[in-house]
């Protein structure tokens, strides 16, 4: 864990121990991912085994969630080279094996909510143009009047 906070990409915002606080974490917006790591993750990579990690994923920003889930599996590659790179056998497994899930959005479809997005920029536009305010007053300033 400490590697992995070390790599300056994130913080350890909470510890979770219990499976049920995951997904109010999740649906408060407190985290954007939870990393799910065994007890005896390290004593599975000391075996010599892949050691399984799990990252859950808020998918209701979807370009936060592609984001963090690429510094993710950069910073657990990085640390899985380091670890590997100690191994007495140059046949020893990858020191993760990592199971992306992504919550409340697994297919990061966003296009359901940029045609609103896009109705709401243009009908903010339309009001402004429609109630943007006409001058009585001419080129040089004095007021014209037309009978």
């Amino acid at each position: 864990m400490q590697d992995f906070i070390r790599s300056g990409y994130f913080r350890l915002r909470h510890v979770i121990t219990e499976q049920r606080d995951v997904g109010g974490l999740l649906d408060r917006g407190e985290v954007i991912f939870v990393l799910v790591m065994p007890p005896d993750l390290s004593q599975q990579i000391g075996a010599g085994r892949a050691g399984k990690v799990q990252v859950l994923l808020s998918g209701a920003d979807t370009t936060r969630a592609t984001v963090a889930q690429g510094y993710i599996e950069a910073a657990l590659l990085q640390i899985a080279q380091r670890l590997s790179s100690g191994a007495a056998s140059p046949d020893a497994p990858a020191a993760f094996s990592i199971n992306t899930t992504i919550l409340y959005n697994p297919a990061l479809n966003s296009t359901r909510f940029i045609v609103p997005g896009l109705i709401a920029i243009l009908l903010t536009i339309l009001s402004a143009l429609l109630t943007r305010p006409r001058s009585c007053a001419n080129a040089s300033g004095a007021a014209s009047r037309r009978w």
